[in-house]
C-alpha cells in the first residue's frame, strides 16, 4: 500500500492512499464468498449460485460491500504507517475504483495538536477581589422580600405582579371534570402567555375562556399539537405587598432572626467571591500563557464543544448559527486551556493514577459497604475518566499557580444587581 502524507493546515493532514489492485482483488474474493453462502437464485440451492453470476445480478451490492470493508482497513493501515493521532474521523474524499486496478481515496484528518509550553516563569497576576458590603447584602434582603410578598385582597382589576386565585376547568373531560384551584403570579416567569392575556383586566368574580396550543415537539404525545379551551372562574384578586423585614418575617422564610440573615448572606457572597476571583485568576493565567506561545485551537475540537453545548442546552434549530457564532471565541479559549493542562501534565508528570481517582470516590461515600460499588458504577458511566481529568486539571493549574507572582488586591464592587443566595 502507497501512503502519502500532506500537511493542509496547521493541525490538518490529507492522507493520499493506493491500495494495489491485489490486495482489493484478495477482499473482494472474501465479499463474493460470503455473499455466496447467503445468496440464493432461482435455479439454484443457496450457496451454489456461480460467482460469475453473482457478479452480475449483484455486482452495485458487491463493490458497495467491498469499500465499507477495505476503506476502513486502508485508513487505519495508513495511520499506522505514518504514526499520525487524529482527533476525529476522516473525511474521505476523490475516491477512485475500477476493476482491476488499485483503490485510491484522501482521507482528510485533524491530528491532536502537540502543545510546545512557552516558559512558565515571571509570570505577574493580579487576583481582584470585592469586598461584602452593608449595600451587597441590603441588595439582597430586596430581592428576597420581592420573592416572599404578602398578597392584599383589592377589589379592581387584574394587573401585572397580581396574585389570583382562580378556578380551571377543562370542558373536554365532561360530567367527570373538577374544576381545579389554582393560584396564578401574573407576570411571573413561567406562566403560561395565553393564561396571562385573558387574565390581566379581570376582577374577582368574572369568567374567561381561554384557548390553547400545546407545542408540537413537547414530550407529553398526547397533548403534543393539541388546541384545547379551558373555563377560568376568578375567585381573588390579591395585590402585592412587599413585607417589613423583621425577625418575624425571616422566620418564615427558615431563619432565626434579622442578623441571622444577614450573616448568611454575607457568607454566602463571601464564597461566591472567592470562587469568582479565583476562576477570573486562572482564566487569565491562561491567557498569558497563550500570550507567550501562541497556537490555533483544531477547528474539529472547537464545533464539537460547540455541538454539545447546542445539544446540552437545547438550542433551537433556527439560532443555532448565531449561538456557533457568538460562543466561539469562549470555545476557542476552552480548548485551547484543555491543550494546556494536558501539556502541563505530560511535562511535568502530573498525571492522576486510577488508585487516585478511586480513593477519591470512595471518601465521597459515607457507607463504606457502598464504596467500591460506587467505584464502579463511575467506570461504567463514564463518570470515573471525567473525575481523573478534573484531578489532573486541578494539579496542572496548582503548579502554574504556584510558578507566578499574584497579587491579591481588595477593592469595592461595581454597581450591578447581584443574584440571591439560595
Amino acid at each position: 500500500m502507497k501512503v502519502e502524507l500532506k500537511e493542509t493546515g496547521t493541525w490538518k493532514r490529507a492522507l493520499h492512499i493506493e491500495i494495489p489492485a491485489d490486495e482489493v482483488l484478495e477482499e473482494m474474493k472474501q465479499v463474493v464468498k460470503e455473499f455466496r453462502r447467503k445468496a440464493s437464485l432461482p435455479g439454484f440451492r443457496k450457496g451454489k449460485v456461480p460467482e460469475s453470476m453473482l457478479e452480475n445480478r449483484f455486482g452495485s451490492h458487491l463493490e458497495e460491500e467491498l469499500l465499507e470493508r477495505i476503506i476502513p482497513k486502508g485508513y487505519q493501515a495508513a495511520l499506522e504507517d505514518v504514526k499520525l493521532d487524529p482527533i476525529a474521523p476522516p473525511q474521505i474524499k476523490d475516491f477512485s475504483y475500477k476493476k482491476g486496478e488499485p483503490l485510491t481515496f484522501v482521507a482528510h484528518v485533524e491530528v491532536r495538536p502537540v502543545v510546545e509550553l512557552p516558559s512558565l516563569d515571571d509570570i505577574k497576576l493580579t487576583k481582584t477581589i470585592y469586598e461584602i458590603e452593608d449595600g451587597a447584602i441590603d441588595q439582597v434582603i430586596d430581592q428576597i422580600r420581592d420573592a416572599n410578598p404578602d398578597y392584599v385582597t383589592v377589589d379592581r382589576e387584574a394587573i401585572l405582579t397580581d396574585r389570583l386565585d382562580v378556578t380551571l376547568l377543562d370542558p373536554s373531560k365532561g360530567a367527570d371534570g373538577e374544576p381545579e384551584a389554582l393560584q396564578i403570579v401574573l407576570g411571573s416567569e413561567g406562566l403560561i402567555r395565553e393564561f396571562e392575556d385573558a387574565l390581566v383586566g379581570a376582577r374577582a368574580g368574572s369568567a374567561r375562556e381561554v384557548e390553547l396550543t400545546y407545542p408540537a415537539e413537547m414530550e407529553d404525545k398526547e397533548l403534543a399539537g393539541q388546541t384545547k379551551r379551558f373555563q377560568i372562574k376568578v375567585l381573588e384578586v390579591g395585590e402585592k405587598k412587599l413585607r417589613t423585614v423583621d425577625d418575624e418575617f425571616v422566620k418564615t422564610i427558615g431563619f432565626e432572626n434579622v442578623e441571622d440573615l444577614r450573616s448568611r448572606i454575607r457568607i454566602r457572597l463571601e464564597s461566591e467571591e472567592l470562587v469568582r476571583s479565583d476562576r477570573e485568576l486562572e482564566n487569565a493565567l491562561i491567557q498569558r500563557v497563550i500570550e507567550r506561545g501562541p497556537f490555533e485551537a483544531p477547528d474539529v475540537m472547537v464545533q464539537n464543544l460547540l455541538d454539545n453545548l447546542i445539544r446540552d442546552l437545547n438550542v433551537p434549530d433556527e439560532k443555532q448559527e448565531e449561538f456557533n457564532e457568538r460562543q466561539r471565541p469562549a470555545a476557542v479559549m476552552a480548548v485551547q486551556r484543555m491543550l494546556i493542562i494536558d501539556a502541563v501534565a505530560k511535562r511535568e508528570n502530573l498525571a492522576i493514577s486510577e488508585d487516585e481517582v478511586a480513593a477519591l470516590i470512595r471518601e465521597s461515600v459515607e457507607d463504606e459497604s457502598k464504596r467500591d460499588r460506587a467505584v464502579a458504577e463511575a467506570k461504567k458511566d463514564g463518570r470515573f475518566n471525567r473525575f481523573r481529568h478534573e484531578m489532573e486539571e486541578r494539579k496542572a493549574l496548582d503548579f502554574l499557580l504556584e510558578k507566578a507572582e499574584v497579587e491579591e488586591v481588595k477593592t469595592s464592587r461595581p454597581s450591578g444587581k447581584i443574584q440571591t443566595p439560595s
